[in-house]
């Protein structure tokens, strides 16, 4: 359930919303208001919350929290955790209190009063709240073992082309103290649990010191699993490959294609559709994001534009790629710009950013122009590699503005 608050809700006021019965005492760090709430997140930023649809995403992220606590059979925390998110141009020390160099700048896990506080700069950060159902279930641990479960539980990896000479590198790891390595503890905790099994680590972690340096971390590995840890490191061959998958292929409401060769069409989305979602608005950037599905009918190079969103053509992008059983291909938009790219038959994903909008809702019109494929001996047009190279900067990550358009499904 969603539930939005106002800017300031006395106790009893919150009482009569379903927004707590009670305040919790403040803790030592500035926090925005809440925004939008479900049963175990009180959702804030400091980006402007006046049009946000947040509740397909926290309801996600609500089972996410019950899977984690499935998995190591403890209960979801009875209190709401609070996540904040920091959008990337708005940290700053009165807003980002994870500048401690032991913390990741994408954010960070604090505890404070028995409530669990997560701040990260995208608004679906699964590894912090893997944190706070662990840490308020079980206590703080030694930082290999909690961060190695954060990302097994908490992030898409594989540990596969980083485990070359692996007891080496861990047992360096253990001695210099620290944040620690995040792939060598998803690898070490991930080849225990799936080994021993997830009781077992909790008994590890229990009788680990938190600060426990590498004589004392082998000592207690010894006198739970019975086994030199030296020995135990050798025979962790396997890579490890977390429990979170990536955002499922291919998800999103279906458009057809109708017509001849070329596509013109109108997307839209509104808040409760069921993949149209956003988390506050800032800057120039999108204000709401949402995936689509798209089954190209014939082989060709297409020229994709995006249109119907005026002024605020800056905020808008599109990028359009082939599903798993579809021979690779992409084509993009973004910031008004068009491109071309070569796209095969079969159905393809396009992840979409609206403009930011007094409402939560936005409608943008996709046109998909097709050339026929050159022939087997012609090289690929100049043209086509000019269009995509006129493309704007997108921050080094050419996908990164459409990510999120899908990555609040990800799932086990």
């Amino acid at each position: 359930m969603l539930v939005l608050c106002p800017k300031r809700c006395s106790a009893p006021l919150l009482f009569l919303l379903g927004c707590g019965q009670e305040e919790p005492p403040p803790p030592p760090w500035e926090l925005p208001e809440t925004a939008a709430e479900s049963r175990y997140i009180e959702y804030g930023t400091w980006a402007d919350d006046s049009s946000i649809c947040m509740g397909d995403v926290l309801a996600e992220l609500d089972r996410h929290i019950e899977t984690v606590a499935g998995f190591l059979e403890v209960e979801p925390p009875p209190q709401k955790i609070r996540y904040t998110w920091v959008p990337a141009i708005l940290k700053a020390a009165e807003t980002w209190p994870c500048n401690d160099p032991s913390f990741m700048n994408l954010g960070c896990h604090r505890r404070y009063e028995d409530i669990s506080y997560v701040f990260a700069d995208a608004f679906d950060n699964r590894h912090e709240l893997v944190h706070a159902v662990d840490v308020g279930a079980n206590g703080q641990g030694h930082p290999v073992l909690e961060e190695g479960l954060a990302m097994y539980l908490g992030d898409s990896y594989s540990t596969a082309g980083f485990i070359d000479d692996f007891p080496a590198k861990f047992q360096a790891l253990l001695e210099q103290g620290g944040r620690p390595d995040y792939v060598l503890s998803l690898h070490f905790v991930g080849s225990i649990i799936e080994r021993d099994g997830v009781e077992k680590f909790k008994n590890f972690r229990r009788h680990t010191p938190v600060d426990a340096d590498g004589a004392s971390f082998a000592a207690a590995y010894l006198g739970v699993y019975g086994q030199d840890l030296e020995s135990a490191l050798g025979e962790m061959t396997s890579p490890i490959r977390t429990l979170v998958s990536s955002p499922p292929p291919c998800e999103g409401e279906h458009v057809e294609w109708v017509g001849g060769p070329d596509l013109r069409v109108q997307l839209r989305g509104h808040c409760g559709d069921g993949y149209f979602f956003g988390g506050g608005l800032v800057g120039d950037e999108p204000g709401f994001f949402k995936s689509f599905t798209i089954d190209v009918p014939t082989k060709g190079l297409y020229e994709m534009s995006l249109t119907g969103a005026g002024d605020a053509a800056v905020q808008t992008a599109a990028y359009m790629f082939n599903c798993p059983d579809v021979e690779p291909g992409s084509v993009g938009a973004i910031r008004g710009y068009s491109s071309k790219g070569l796209l095969y038959p079969g159905r393809h994903q396009v992840g979409v950013n609206f403009p930011q909008a007094a409402e939560p809702a936005g409608e943008l019109t996709l046109l998909l122009r097709y050339e026929p494929p050159p022939s087997p001996d012609t090289p690929p047009p100049a043209r086509a590699a000019q269009d995509r190279a006129s493309l704007p900067d997108t921050k080094g990550r050419p996908g990164e503005r459409v990510r999120r358009a899908t990555h609040f499904r990800s799932g086990w």
